[in-house]
């Protein structure tokens, strides 16, 4: 009987040494995850001069234009301390009340302090144009509290289209 028992724990052993041998092989997890850069998206959700960027998702109720001068979209504390080396594009979609006017633009991580990514100006008329630019500002050290912020302004009223096409684009550099 004592061999009969010895032989079943042996074989036991065997089994689960076999089983653990498989599991090693077999008992891989494979997966792949495809993540998709932030996309900033310019909105009519307004209180005075400053307007909302949401992220990753423009929700229909806050899709237009909004006609203010200057504008400020602002989104909400990022909650990240720094910002990889990356290739920024920002779409204006723009309509002047004069033609060859100037709309100055800044976009900028704000704070207490500012962390600027790009500046300069685009010409627009009294049709609706759109405008892309790009630059690449490299890493940026930033704070958990900093939002994104998108100024714009000029001499003279102009609309701000607000229906997804007025965006900031980010990819990695």
């Amino acid at each position: 009987m004592r061999k009969l028992a010895m032989i079943g724990i042996a074989f036991l052993l065997v089994i689960s040494i076999a089983s653990a041998g498989v599991l090693s092989y077999y008992g891989k997890i494979v997966g792949s995850v495809n993540v998709q850069p932030p996309v900033f998206y310019a909105s009519k959700d307004c209180s005075d001069s400053v307007c909302k960027i949401y992220i990753n998702n423009l929700p229909s109720e806050h899709s237009g234009y909004v006609s203010k001068n200057p504008i400020y979209f602002d989104s909400e504390s990022l909650g990240v301390n720094e910002w990889y080396a990356a290739n920024w594009k920002i779409i204006l979609k723009l309509k002047g009340t004069a033609d060859d006017q100037r709309v100055d633009y800044v976009l900028r991580f704000a704070n207490n302090e500012y962390k600027s990514i790009c500046s300069g100006y685009v010409t627009i008329s009294t049709s609706i144009k759109e405008k892309t630019i790009t630059c690449s500002p490299g890493e940026i050290q930033l704070s958990p509290q900093h939002y994104l912020e998108l100024w714009l302004s000029s001499k003279y009223d102009f609309d701000t289209y607000t229906d997804g096409s007025t965006r900031v684009e980010v990819n990695p550099a």
